[in-house]
């Protein structure tokens, strides 16, 4: 047996083991009772410390310290100094104070409840203290069988499962007939002064409003309804807000008939415009092919008159660097080529680009031929109409050529029955020069004679 660190054997330790155990007993009573008398305490400190937050509170009205030295006034001023003083709220009827008696009274840092008690001892009202907010209303044994009370109601708004509403509307008309409003704070909570038989009315957005009599409750609770608004069926229809813009876009050509096509876009169409690009283009000039022994030589048209079926095919593989097609062996047959670079005038639209940057401008198409390069000077005398084109599914019709946009240039075409005939002409003129002797700074005859003797005595001529 182990008890208290002591170890009996057999008859002999029979007593000494008994001690101990007895000593052991006494010892784990006495931890029970100090633990009972421990709880038992944290009860009581509970219960102490509630006490002490509601002696803290009504501490708070006896905190107040106040000075007031009046002799005959009215209980209107002294109302406002005490208000001044503390910064308590004063809820009372107005036709209440036309029933008190002017005040007198002498009071240096005294606490605010005993102040408030002498001032009201002689007079017809009494008060009552809730937080910061003083209500006064008439005493009980002043009042006639008609009057009303004027209450503070403390209240909280919830919704149906007890969670505190913020922001709901408390709504009241005074006895002057003013309709007063004030709203619920983050907990819930709402203080107004009403009359007896005042009705507040409750509202918030998205709960059913709610109307209370009041009749002298100091406090109570207030729940609102979820306003379930149920919607008929609704058919939601899909219409065009926007319409799609049309990209083409027309140049107006009625006072420009006397300009060419560049001048026309120039300025004209937003995004567009132009600029002058340096290429470089392989002119083949000579053909030479191997024939037995010997090479042949051919001019280009010799050469396309020698082979009308695949003379142009030969000269474009060749020029492409292919080494064979079909039919003949292009290791027999050499092209001399020219490069020449030249500078050109090209239309570019904004944003028309792609990854390899290899767009060299727009393509013109005049009565549905597409021209290789941009007629730049070509003349507006006789075109009907001019349109830019940016419509991917009307570029993609024209390949990749015109991945860069379309200029569409359509002339006029000739009406059965009348004839009609243009002419336009252009006249240049500037006035002939003046030509004087001072305008051209020309040496008079004294010079000139003075010039040559210069030259004779020099000896340069004789």
């Amino acid at each position: 047996m182990l008890i208290n660190g002591s170890i009996g054997y057999g008859h002999g330790n029979r007593k000494s083991n008994t001690d101990n155990a007895m000593r052991s007993m006494q010892i784990v009573k006495s931890v029970q009772g100090k633990r009972n008398k421990f709880f038992g305490t944290m009860k009581h400190r509970y219960a102490f410390f509630l006490c002490l937050a509601a002696v803290l509170c009504f501490s708070h009205v006896q905190a107040q310290k106040v000075t007031v030295d009046k002799v005959n006034a009215s209980l209107q001023d002294v109302v406002k100094d005490l208000t001044k003083q503390t910064g308590y709220d004063f809820f009372f009827q107005k036709e209440l104070l036309q029933k008190s008696r002017p005040v007198t009274i002498h009071e240096t840092n005294k606490e605010l409840r005993e102040v408030l008690e002498k001032i009201f001892s002689n007079q017809p009202i009494e008060f009552s203290i809730t937080n910061k907010t003083i209500v006064l209303r008439e005493k009980s044994g002043n009042k006639s069988g008609g009057s009303k009370s004027l209450g503070l109601v403390v209240g909280h708004v919830t919704d149906v499962a007890g969670l505190p509403l913020s922001g709901v509307g408390v709504r009241y008309k005074n006895t002057q007939g003013e309709e007063i409003a004030l709203y619920s704070d983050a907990n819930g909570t709402f203080q107004v002064p009403v009359e007896l038989g005042n009705k507040l009315v409750f509202s918030a957005v998205g709960y059913i409003p709610k109307e209370i009599i009041y009749n002298g409750e100091n406090d109570f609770d207030v729940s609102l309804v979820e306003n379930r608004v149920s919607l008929p069926d609704v058919q939601v229809s899909m219409s065009p807000l926007f319409k799609k813009k049309d990209p083409t876009m027309s140049v107006d050509l009625t006072t420009r008939s006397y300009m060419n096509l560049a001048q026309v876009l120039q300025g004209t169409i937003p995004g567009l415009s132009l600029q002058f690009v340096n290429s470089s283009k392989k002119i083949v000039t000579d053909v030479y092919e191997y024939h037995g022994t010997t090479f042949r030589h051919f001019s280009v048209e010799e050469y396309l008159a020698y082979r009308p079926t695949d003379g142009q095919k030969i000269i474009d593989a060749l020029l492409n660097n292919q080494t064979s097609l079909p039919g003949y062996n292009l290791q027999l047959i050499h092209i001399v080529t020219q490069t020449s670079v030249s500078s050109a005038l090209v239309p570019q639209l904004r944003g028309a680009n792609n990854f390899s940057s290899n767009i060299t401008g727009m393509l013109v198409v005049i009565d549905g031929f597409p021209k290789d390069e941009f007629p730049a000077d070509y003349p507006m005398a006789n075109v009907e109409s001019v349109e830019v084109i940016k419509d991917p599914k009307e570029l993609i019709k024209w390949g990749p050529k015109a991945s860069g946009g379309i200029i569409m240039v359509k002339t006029k075409s000739p009406k059965r029955g009348s004839l009609t005939m243009n002419y336009n002409s252009n006249f240049y003129y500037s006035p002939a020069p003046k030509y004087s002797r001072d305008n051209m700074q020309l040496a008079n005859s004294a010079d000139v004679l003075d010039y040559m003797r210069d030259l004779v005595d020099s000896g340069m001529i004789s």
